[in-house]
């Protein structure tokens, strides 16, 4: 039997963003001093609000709004692969992190998507 979540920070979908989160920053720490207020601070925006809304959700007290701040999360995650792509388009990300941080976004994705499932499946069985 699995151990039961204590806090958001024993999720795994919660830990994988916030090594996204990292791995951002420190690429983004390379762009140029003319995207500090562009992509730069977009990006950094959207990724560190994935991690901040699973976080959040966790707080919340139902199940059904926890899953509409997932949502919100889901949305970060696509605006992030967004703005991977056209640093990636500048040249402002290199292909290897941008390869290395899409693997980790897609990653994130997925346990992203599994748990909103579940949250959901909990959400209904507890009407």
């Amino acid at each position: 039997m699995r151990d039961a979540i204590k806090h958001f920070t024993d999720l795994e979908v919660w830990q994988k963003s916030r090594e996204l989160a990292v791995i951002t920053y420190s690429a983004t720490a390379k762009f140029p001093k003319s995207e500090l207020f562009g992509i730069t601070n977009q990006i950094r925006r959207a990724v560190t609000s994935i991690s901040a809304n699973i976080a959040e959700g966790m707080g919340r007290g139902s199940y059904a709004d926890r899953a509409r701040f997932y949502y919100n999360t889901r949305g970060s995650i696509y605006e992030v692969e967004s703005y991977l792509i056209v640093s990636k388009d500048l040249k402002h990300l290199a292909i290897d992190e941008f390869t290395k941080s899409m693997d980790i976004l897609n990653s994130t994705r997925m346990l992203l998507n599994a748990f909103i499932a579940k949250t959901l499946k909990i959400a209904d069985e507890r009407q």
